[in-house]
């Protein structure tokens, strides 16, 4: 397998900072389909102990399962 880079953009300000379970599925708003989608963000919380961050994850959207992508 080999992987191109075919583009980046900036997300919007209120992706930031991902806290919660519902801002996470809210990037899912900003994924191209047929794509990697790799979202960096900073901070990104542990939802499952919130006193924790998480380097990264990958994330399948709660209502629609096929849109997955990597914070």
């Amino acid at each position: 397998m080999a992987l191109r880079e075919v583009g980046s953009r900036a997300l919007a300000p209120r992706f930031s900072r991902i806290e919660t379970r519902e801002d996470r599925d809210a990037l899912a708003s900003a994924i191209d389909a047929r794509r990697i989608n790799v979202m960096v963000v900073a901070p990104l919380r542990d939802i499952d102990d919130p006193r924790r961050f998480r380097m990264g994850v990958h994330w399948r959207h709660r209502a629609t399962p096929e849109r997955r992508f990597i914070i």
